[in-house]
């Protein structure tokens, strides 16, 4: 290696880590009752941001805490404080990315109703409904490309044996049927999405 080629690697992570810092800086965290535990959720998301490079997940720039909500994107990103022991962070990271990425989706309508119509053909008979399904059908598909996008986020971001033991986790948790679709029909599915240019 050149004397040139360890200066430049040294500035990339000077940047990454810079980058991270900005991030982890430039989002706002609001709570609603001003818990201890709220408080801990935000300082485990600071320190997700500094721990990686979230850049390209990252959709809003506004972070509301709620111990007592279901987590949700709009109108406000909003987060409970179900995960937010440091055993628990790579779950917590799985959230935030999620609801993150419906921010994606929401500026990609048309791919987004392109891939619904293919997966609605591919598998037409989805769960609906907690545990295994979503709200309606519609929101069933919807989420089978968020959390496909959720947890290839994941996979980029952490360890094999990490993403597996999030993936177990969200199988056995909520869109259950969801979360076992991906799995069983992942190489498939990714294709899809990279078909539609929705790979992030």
């Amino acid at each position: 290696m050149s004397v040139y080629d360890g200066t430049y690697s040294l500035l990339a992570l000077m940047f990454l880590v810079i980058t991270s810092v900005s991030n982890a800086q430039a989002i706002e965290f609001t709570t609603e009752h001003n818990t201890e535990s709220e408080k801990m959720t935000i300082e485990l998301i600071k320190s997700l941001n500094k721990a990686h490079d979230l850049t390209k997940w990252q959709f809003s720039n506004v972070i509301h805490i709620n111990k007592k909500a279901i987590p949700h994107s709009h109108p406000v990103l909003t987060l409970h404080t179900r995960h937010n022991k440091p055993k628990e962070i790579d779950l917590l990271l799985s959230t935030y990315l999620h609801e993150n990425i419906h921010g994606y989706l929401d500026a990609h309508q048309t791919k987004l109703a392109d891939i619904i119509a293919v997966l609605k053909k591919r598998f037409p008979n989805v769960a609906v409904g907690y545990p295994e399904g979503a709200s309606d059908e519609y929101s069933t598909y919807l989420h089978i490309v968020v959390c496909f996008l959720e947890l290839d986020a994941i996979r980029q971001l952490l360890s094999e044996a990490r993403y597996n033991k999030v993936i177990n986790f969200w199988q056995k948790d909520h869109y259950t049927w969801i979360y076992k679709l991906i799995d069983e029909h992942d190489n498939e599915i990714a294709m899809l999405i990279k078909q539609h240019k929705l790979l992030l």
